[in-house]
């Protein structure tokens, strides 16, 4: 399940998966979908977020509930 979703139009009203975690065999992943590299000195709230993920991510409190399979993780990226 995603942590963040976004509607891509008001007539198709897709949820798409911006950011999620997961385990994948014996590690751990967050996927995020936005650009929080690009400009950033012009984008505080890029940056911000950039910094809380990877904080989040070296922190206890980083443990996906769910596993994906490689090959699943694969398929999902690719697209």
């Amino acid at each position: 399940m995603p942590i963040l979703q976004i509607i891509d139009n008001y007539d198709r009203n897709a949820k798409l998966g911006t950011l999620f975690e997961t385990r994948v065999g014996k590690g751990k992943l967050l996927v995020c979908a936005m650009d929080l590299d690009t400009d950033l000195q012009d984008r505080p709230a890029a940056q911000q977020l950039r910094t809380s993920l990877i904080e989040y991510v070296n922190s206890k409190e980083f443990e996906p509930d769910h596993e994906l399979n490689i090959d699943l993780l694969e398929k999902l990226l690719k697209n």
